[in-house]
């Protein structure tokens, strides 16, 4: 796999440095570089921007909605989860504590989150279950494809799987939202912040 390039924001320099010297040293990342959202003017070419939202939740939240329209993914470290849901409620396409950024055994694990932002996944790690349904990797392709207005066929094809595994994700995914139809998953799904348009 290609590496992810990454560009560290957080207004902290401490907080930044730690993530630049973080991520340079995994292999799966390419660091572009490291700003404060103050000196992020415009968007600046990376895959995926590591978005670190401080301690000061509020200040946190404003500096990403001033640049909510850049077109680059944005994954969200955040303190809580409260702090997260509304990281995403802001638009960042993923949010995960800084707690969790390595696992039990010290292996970096926001390698992969950042990866999966920058392939349209929506990350929501560990903010409990007010942050909506988890989806399987396939159930997650099966849902881009669903926005899209692809029938069972077409996704089957897209994907290299029979027609009827495909209409198996599309069933698991109307259980797992409760929706009532193909367009109704798609809308619960957009209002869960499982799926970046």
């Amino acid at each position: 796999m290609d590496a992810v390039s990454v560009l560290v924001v957080a207004e902290d320099a401490a907080h930044r440095s730690g993530l630049l010297g973080l991520l340079g040293g995994e292999p799966g990342a390419r660091v572009t570089g490291g700003l404060s959202p103050s000196d992020l003017v415009m968007s600046v070419p990376a895959d995926v921007y590591a978005w670190d939202f401080g301690r000061n939740e509020e200040l946190g939240l404003r500096q990403f909605r001033a640049h909510a329209g850049l077109d680059t993914p944005a994954l969200a470290l955040v303190g809580n989860a409260d702090q997260g849901r509304a990281a995403m409620h802001a638009g960042a396409r993923g949010a995960m504590l800084r707690d969790s950024i390595r696992d039990n055994a010290g292996t970096v694990r926001l390698v992969a989150a950042l990866r999966a932002c920058a392939l349209g996944f929506v990350v929501s790690d560990n903010l409990g279950a007010t942050a909506g349904p988890t989806l399987t990797n396939r159930e997650a392709q099966v849902l881009k494809h669903l926005a899209e207005g692809h029938p069972n066929k077409i996704i089957a094809d897209r994907l290299d799987i029979s027609e009827h595994t495909a209409k198996f994700h599309v069933n698991a995914l109307i259980h797992k939202l409760g929706a009532q139809s193909r367009t109704d998953v798609v809308t619960r799904a957009m209002r869960a912040g499982l799926l970046a348009l």
